[in-house]
Protein backbone atom coordinates (compact mmCIF):
# COMPACT_ATOMS: atom_id res chain seq x y z
CA UNK A 1 0.00 0.00 0.00
CA UNK A 2 1.74 3.48 -0.84
CA UNK A 3 0.39 7.39 -0.47
CA UNK A 4 2.00 9.63 -2.65
CA UNK A 5 1.07 13.27 -2.54
CA UNK A 6 -1.59 13.77 0.12
CA UNK A 7 -2.62 15.36 3.20
CA UNK A 8 -3.73 13.18 5.93
CA UNK A 9 -4.60 14.75 9.10
CA UNK A 10 -6.96 14.13 12.67
CA UNK A 11 -8.67 16.67 14.47
CA UNK A 12 -9.16 14.52 17.34
CA UNK A 13 -8.11 15.58 20.85
CA UNK A 14 -8.14 12.11 22.78
CA UNK A 15 -7.01 8.46 21.26
CA UNK A 16 -6.09 9.58 17.47
CA UNK A 17 -3.83 9.33 14.71
CA UNK A 18 -3.68 10.13 11.32
CA UNK A 19 -2.18 7.01 10.51
CA UNK A 20 -2.78 3.90 12.12
CA UNK A 21 -1.09 0.50 10.85
CA UNK A 22 -2.39 -2.51 13.31
CA UNK A 23 -2.18 -6.65 12.73
CA UNK A 24 0.59 -6.67 10.26
CA UNK A 25 -0.06 -3.91 8.16
CA UNK A 26 2.88 -5.05 6.32
CA UNK A 27 4.88 -3.28 3.14
CA UNK A 28 3.26 0.46 3.69
CA UNK A 29 4.84 3.93 1.83
CA UNK A 30 4.04 7.12 2.78
CA UNK A 31 5.78 9.51 0.39
CA UNK A 32 5.68 13.33 -0.27
CA UNK A 33 2.89 13.76 2.35
CA UNK A 34 1.80 15.84 4.95
CA UNK A 35 0.31 13.66 8.09
CA UNK A 36 -0.87 16.10 10.71
CA UNK A 37 -2.72 15.94 14.19
CA UNK A 38 -3.39 18.53 16.85
CA UNK A 39 -0.23 19.47 19.29
CA UNK A 40 -1.11 18.11 22.44
CA UNK A 41 0.11 17.27 25.88
CA UNK A 42 -2.39 14.50 25.25
CA UNK A 43 0.08 11.34 25.00
CA UNK A 44 -2.68 9.37 22.67
CA UNK A 45 -2.68 11.62 19.98
CA UNK A 46 -0.32 11.36 17.48
CA UNK A 47 -0.30 11.71 13.14
CA UNK A 48 1.70 8.24 12.65
CA UNK A 49 1.34 4.86 14.78
CA UNK A 50 1.40 1.39 15.28
CA UNK A 51 -0.88 -0.05 17.70
CA UNK A 52 -2.40 -4.09 17.84
CA UNK A 53 -5.89 -1.94 19.01
CA UNK A 54 -8.08 0.68 17.25
CA UNK A 55 -8.59 1.85 21.10
CA UNK A 56 -5.63 2.84 21.97
CA UNK A 57 -2.72 4.55 19.97
CA UNK A 58 0.22 2.76 21.67
CA UNK A 59 -0.30 -0.91 21.78
CA UNK A 60 2.18 -3.36 21.33
CA UNK A 61 2.00 -6.24 19.29
CA UNK A 62 2.82 -7.63 15.94
CA UNK A 63 1.64 -4.32 14.14
CA UNK A 64 3.37 -3.57 11.10
CA UNK A 65 6.79 -4.41 8.96
CA UNK A 66 8.88 -2.90 6.40
CA UNK A 67 7.00 0.51 6.33
CA UNK A 68 8.64 3.75 4.84
CA UNK A 69 7.84 7.25 5.26
CA UNK A 70 9.87 9.11 2.84
CA UNK A 71 10.12 13.11 2.11
CA UNK A 72 7.27 14.06 3.91
CA UNK A 73 6.11 16.40 6.63
CA UNK A 74 4.56 15.17 10.03
CA UNK A 75 3.32 17.85 12.41
CA UNK A 76 1.91 17.66 15.69
CA UNK A 77 0.83 15.25 18.32
CA UNK A 78 2.52 14.40 21.48
CA UNK A 79 4.60 12.12 19.51
CA UNK A 80 5.10 12.20 15.73
CA UNK A 81 5.54 8.71 14.73
CA UNK A 82 5.11 5.58 17.13
CA UNK A 83 6.41 2.43 15.98
CA UNK A 84 5.71 -0.52 19.04
CA UNK A 85 5.94 -4.06 18.47
CA UNK A 86 6.16 -6.69 21.43
CA UNK A 87 9.92 -8.40 22.83
CA UNK A 88 9.07 -12.01 20.78
CA UNK A 89 8.06 -10.49 17.50
CA UNK A 90 10.25 -7.53 16.32
CA UNK A 91 9.32 -5.01 14.22
CA UNK A 92 11.27 -5.28 11.34
CA UNK A 93 12.48 -2.84 7.73
CA UNK A 94 11.14 0.45 9.11
CA UNK A 95 12.59 3.15 6.72
CA UNK A 96 11.93 7.03 8.01
CA UNK A 97 13.94 8.78 5.53
CA UNK A 98 14.11 13.22 4.62
CA UNK A 99 10.86 13.76 6.41
CA UNK A 100 10.27 16.98 8.57
CA UNK A 101 9.15 16.61 12.19
CA UNK A 102 7.70 19.73 13.47
CA UNK A 103 5.53 20.93 16.86
CA UNK A 104 5.65 17.18 18.82
CA UNK A 105 5.02 17.88 22.26
CA UNK A 106 7.23 14.45 23.58
CA UNK A 107 9.47 13.31 20.83
CA UNK A 108 9.59 13.24 17.03
CA UNK A 109 10.18 9.54 16.69
CA UNK A 110 9.39 6.82 19.35
CA UNK A 111 10.55 3.10 18.65
CA UNK A 112 10.17 0.64 21.02
CA UNK A 113 11.08 -3.16 19.86
CA UNK A 114 12.27 -2.91 16.57
CA UNK A 115 14.66 -4.75 14.35
CA UNK A 116 16.45 -3.50 10.84
CA UNK A 117 15.83 0.51 11.10
CA UNK A 118 17.14 3.16 8.83
CA UNK A 119 16.45 6.92 10.01
CA UNK A 120 18.49 9.15 7.88
CA UNK A 121 17.85 12.77 6.72
CA UNK A 122 15.30 14.12 9.17
CA UNK A 123 14.82 17.38 10.63
CA UNK A 124 13.06 17.25 14.51
CA UNK A 125 12.15 20.32 16.07
CA UNK A 126 10.20 20.39 18.91
CA UNK A 127 7.37 22.48 20.09
CA UNK A 128 8.86 25.20 22.06
CA UNK A 129 5.64 24.53 24.35
CA UNK A 130 6.45 21.20 24.92
CA UNK A 131 7.83 18.74 26.99
CA UNK A 132 11.69 19.96 28.28
CA UNK A 133 12.16 15.87 29.00
CA UNK A 134 11.20 15.28 25.68
CA UNK A 135 13.12 13.10 22.91
CA UNK A 136 13.83 13.83 19.08
CA UNK A 137 14.46 10.23 18.73
CA UNK A 138 13.54 7.68 21.28
CA UNK A 139 14.68 3.98 20.78
CA UNK A 140 14.23 0.87 23.11
CA UNK A 141 15.01 -2.32 23.05
CA UNK A 142 15.90 -1.76 19.13
CA UNK A 143 18.57 -3.85 17.01
CA UNK A 144 20.71 -3.41 14.37
CA UNK A 145 19.26 0.29 13.46
CA UNK A 146 21.19 3.17 11.71
CA UNK A 147 20.91 6.87 12.20
CA UNK A 148 22.56 9.10 9.82
CA UNK A 149 22.51 12.91 9.40
CA UNK A 150 19.15 13.90 10.98
CA UNK A 151 19.31 16.91 12.40
CA UNK A 152 17.22 17.20 16.24
CA UNK A 153 16.43 20.43 18.14
CA UNK A 154 14.84 19.55 21.29
CA UNK A 155 14.87 21.05 24.45
CA UNK A 156 15.14 18.07 26.05
CA UNK A 157 17.24 15.18 24.92
CA UNK A 158 18.08 14.76 20.98
CA UNK A 159 18.21 10.78 20.90
CA UNK A 160 17.70 8.45 23.74
CA UNK A 161 18.42 5.19 23.36
CA UNK A 162 18.29 1.93 26.05
CA UNK A 163 19.05 -1.65 25.41
CA UNK A 164 20.36 -1.27 21.81
CA UNK A 165 21.05 -4.67 20.00
CA UNK A 166 20.16 -6.52 23.60
CA UNK A 167 18.33 -9.55 22.18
Amino acid sequence: VSFSDITISTTGTSISSAIMLTDRADYFTVQDCDIIAPITSVSSVMPFTTSSSVNHTMNSGDNANHFTINRSNIIGGYYGVVAMNLNNSNGRGIRIADSKFTDQNFSGIYLFYQDSILIEGNEISMSSSGSSSGNGIYIYRTNNFELLSNKLNVEGTGMYVQYANFF
